[in-house]
């Protein structure tokens, strides 16, 4: 799990953490992507993921979904706000974007893997699973994160 946030609103909080935006919440909107993702934090019956399902589901206009990234990025860079999706996803997504910074849930409540979703049966299952574990074992996935899911020319966002 991850927050999107501003920069400048990362820095004048000293947002380290998404649990950080919990507990400063009142000022911040807080904003998911899709309702099976909604759904995810509700069904995972943990304190942090409880009280951000509330925040996201609290404001009386309804759900705060935004499936539109052009959406997000403007309300983002325009509004206290922060917006809650899979790490993988938003630190490659909002890897360019130098007045964006991705913030980390530390407690890996949504822990980070590598999917593929194959056929229900599928006979390629086994080589996949070897695949990916030769992969992690090697250091390739390690260097394709790097090379491809961490900005080389935006400065790496520090709350200390």
């Amino acid at each position: 799990m991850a927050a999107i946030v501003s920069r400048k609103l990362a820095n004048s909080l000293k947002l380290c953490s998404v649990a950080d935006l919990v507990n400063r919440r009142p000022s911040l909107n807080l904003w998911v992507r899709s309702f099976h993702y909604l759904e995810n934090l509700r069904s995972r019956n943990h304190p942090l993921t409880d009280r951000l399902y509330r925040a996201v589901t609290a404001d009386g206009a309804g759900l705060n979904i935004e499936y539109k990234l052009e959406n997000v990025v403007n309300r983002l860079k325009s509004q206290r706000a922060a917006f809650l999706m899979e790490f993988n996803s938003a630190q490659y997504l909002f890897r360019d974007d130098c007045e964006l910074v991705v913030v980390r849930d530390l407690a890996t409540l949504m822990p980070r893997n590598i999917v593929f979703y194959l056929q229900q049966g599928s006979p390629y299952l086994g080589a996949f699973n070897e695949g990916i574990r030769r992969l992690k074992e090697d250091g390739t996935i390690t260097r394709l994160h790097s090379d491809y899911w961490i900005s080389q020319w935006c400065p790496q966002y520090s709350c200390y």
